[in-house]
């Protein structure tokens, strides 16, 4: 007999009574129904489909929200209110729009470079290291000193190949099968 209490309610079950468990969320792909007009024109095609063409304040909200560290799907959803694959389609179509997206990137970097670096010059050596690792081209292994002579290396290998002559049957089964030896018992005589 099953409960009906034990459906509404989770982790009553006993025996033969089945709970009911919440179905998993479902992931609801969002389309943006009106683009950020303070950013974004809308033109119709001659075959009726939807362009969004930019304004200059647009490009410089992207250029400011990439400078700001923001993904390039959190930029068309939030900034301009538009879907990642129309922005991807922008991109594609206006150079200028890409190129403030790859501005906004490069001030980013420099500024995060700077602040490492006067971390480092402040005297903390993981952000030395760091910059020594990323922006130098410095690994692990220790190079060459200026002033020094360069360490060499000469690694030299023999190999040699020993052929030998095929093996007749005889000899072969010399090899791979081992003599039997007979041992008599002298209990028996």
């Amino acid at each position: 007999m099953v409960d009906d209490k034990a459906h509404s309610e989770p982790g009553t079950a006993t025996g033969t009574e089945v709970a009911i468990v919440p179905a998993a969320a479902r992931v609801v792909k969002q389309r943006p129904k009106n683009p950020n007009a303070t950013y974004i024109t809308k033109e119709r095609g001659r075959d009726g489909s939807l362009t969004y063409r930019l304004k200059p304040e647009g490009y410089e909200a992207i250029r400011a929200a990439s400078a700001n560290g923001k993904d390039l799907s959190s930029i068309a959803r939030q900034v301009l209110n538009i879907s990642p694959e129309a922005f991807v389609d922008m991109r594609k179509r206006d150079d200028y729009a890409r190129e403030c997206v790859e501005v906004g990137r490069a001030l980013m970097s420099d500024e995060l470079h700077d602040i490492l670096m006067q971390q480092a010059r402040d005297g903390v050596t993981v952000a030395a290291i760091f910059l020594a690792r990323s922006r130098a081209g410095w690994n692990n292994d220790a190079g060459a000193i200026e002033g020094m002579p360069a360490k060499t290396v000469n690694v030299q290998q023999n190999i040699s190949i020993n052929l030998v002559e095929p093996m007749t049957p005889e000899q072969l089964r010399a090899l791979t099968q081992p003599p039997v030896k007979v041992i008599e018992d002298d209990a028996a005589d």
